[in-house]
């Protein structure tokens, strides 16, 4: 089974279909969103939220980091800009790699 990473490729996806979502089908409510959720919302989603959401995938930074395959926990908390610098971390460890989006530093 391959691994699939999420990458700034797939970050510029979400921020598409975001942007999508924000002009298209806000504007004409919860139903015409419904079916596009894997499962209910508690309450309405507004505009203001997918802003915010929208502003944090722009402006985040996609880092990576080194963790136990068994106990899911960080083995360093160290974070690398690259899948290769995780793996440089793990020192031969079977490792799984975590995802990490950090908010922007003002």
């Amino acid at each position: 089974m391959e691994v699939q990473l999420l990458t700034k490729r797939h970050l510029a996806v979400l921020r598409a279909a975001l942007q999508y979502f924000d002009e298209e089908l806000i504007p004409h409510g919860m139903e015409a969103m419904q079916p596009y959720f894997d499962q209910p919302l508690d309450g309405e989603l507004n505009n203001e939220e997918v802003q915010r959401l929208r502003a944090f995938l722009r402006n985040c930074k996609l880092r990576y980091a080194c963790c136990d395959s068994k106990r899911r926990n960080l083995i360093s908390p160290k974070l690398s800009f690259n899948v290769k610098g995780v793996h440089n971390i793990s020192a031969g460890k079977t490792v799984h790699v975590a995802a990490v989006l950090l908010p922007p530093t003002d």
